[in-house]
């Protein structure tokens, strides 16, 4: 003879059913809220290595610090290059009239040609005359010295100098952005803004480009935008500058119930909001709206502004709690930017948490109508 359970027994053995399959761990996509709660309320004074941080306005303010890009004073005071003086590698022409016949460099006279490159030594060899000291010379002064030179050795020598190509003014241009090419100073293009324009390289997003200036061992980035906008980052640029125009390489993962992606951030500046509709946007029956963190390394300073137990010197693992279902929570989240190597987690909704409860402990009683099959059993 069967027995037949009444309402409260059979909700009473489905209880037990859910505290013994929960207990033995179900499957998802990470940590919910509450086990991250207690991790911080627990009592043992372990520090469990990391702050849970609800987002407010005020915590809004404290991490929306723009990264420090910038170039130095070194680089902005800088003298510009002087690209009149002759240096090693320039190739200059030699122009030498000569009055009368039986010259020196033509037998009839008239007018000679000579064209010659500054060696390392800094000389440039000349026919009669030997090594000449040709670098750090403009070519004025060049060629007032070959004219005495040639003084005693030709009647009335007219000299003149013009520096053809050469590469003792010239920078590197290098990236991930396209451009890569070695480019001479001239004196239209003495300044960062004006060599990259001489250049011909295009800039379809300049949000998407960064400008690195490295100068020995002094350094600086700014965003290319920065430089379209701003003149004082119109640095002078010097010989043997390196400039480096890199793609923007910043990207945040997103896990949980968003799904799981390593996302390239497609502006300078991204918004939690933003980054959420990249990914697709919260799936309405998988995905909790008022459980979205964002898993950061925060800097020191920044971490003891929102964190009273960050220390002053040292990097602080956060996680931030935004609550969409909030009145303010789209606001916060559509104010509060995004960093390089963030984590953005979605905690798995309540229906998908009872979902895979309710299946499992259909599973366990022999059912196979998961959630509808466990239903029935508290009726």
């Amino acid at each position: 003879m069967g027995v037949r359970l009444s309402s409260a027994a059979r909700g009473a053995a489905l209880l037990v059913l859910a505290a013994t399959v929960a207990a033995c761990g179900l499957p998802r996509t990470g940590p919910y809220y509450e086990d991250l709660r207690y991790s911080q309320e627990r009592e043992d004074g372990v520090d469990p290595g990391f702050d849970l941080i609800r987002v407010t306005p005020e915590v809004v303010s404290a991490v929306n610090i723009a990264e420090p890009l910038g170039f130095s004073m070194n680089l902005i005071d800088a003298q510009p290059e002087r690209t009149a003086v002759l240096g090693v590698g320039d190739v200059v022409q030699i122009t030498v009239w000569e009055r009368g016949e039986n010259g020196l460099f033509s037998p009839i006279g008239g007018a000679t040609q000579l064209v010659a490159e500054i060696e390392e030594s800094g000389n440039i060899y000349l026919p009669y005359v030997g090594n000449v000291r040709a670098a750090g010379r403009t070519a004025d002064g060049l060629r007032g010295h070959i004219r005495e030179l040639l003084a005693d050795k030709t009647l009335d020598p007219q000299v003149e100098v013009r520096r053809k190509t050469g590469d003792s003014k010239s920078i590197t241009i290098t990236g991930t952005a396209g451009a890569n090419t070695v480019v001479p100073i001239e004196r239209t293009t003495k300044s960062l803004l004006s060599l990259l324009a001489k250049t011909g390289f295009a800039v379809p997003d300049p949000e998407a480009v960064r400008v690195t200036l490295r100068r020995g061992g002094v350094e600086g980035s700014i965003w290319m935008e920065d430089l379209f906008q701003n003149p004082d980052f119109d640095v002078p640029v010097r010989a043997g500058d390196v400039i480096f125009l890199n793609k923007d390489r910043r990207n945040f993962l997103s896990l949980g119930a968003i799904g799981q992606s390593r996302v390239a951030f497609p502006t300078r500046d991204l918004t939690v909001l933003e980054a959420i509709a990249l990914v697709g946007g919260l799936q309405t029956s998988a995905s909790d709206p008022s459980g979205v963190f964002i898993f950061r390394v925060e800097r020191p300073e920044i971490a003891v502004r929102v964190s009273e137990k960050a220390p002053v010197d040292q990097t602080r693992n956060i996680a931030y709690l935004i609550d969409l279902t909030e009145g303010s929570g789209m606001f916060l989240a559509d104010q509060m930017l995004m960093r390089d190597g963030d984590i953005l987690y979605v905690t798995d909704a309540p229906f998908t948490r009872f979902s895979k409860v309710a299946g499992s402990i259909a599973s366990v009683v022999g059912f196979t109508g998961s959630a509808a099959s466990v239903a029935r059993i508290a009726n």
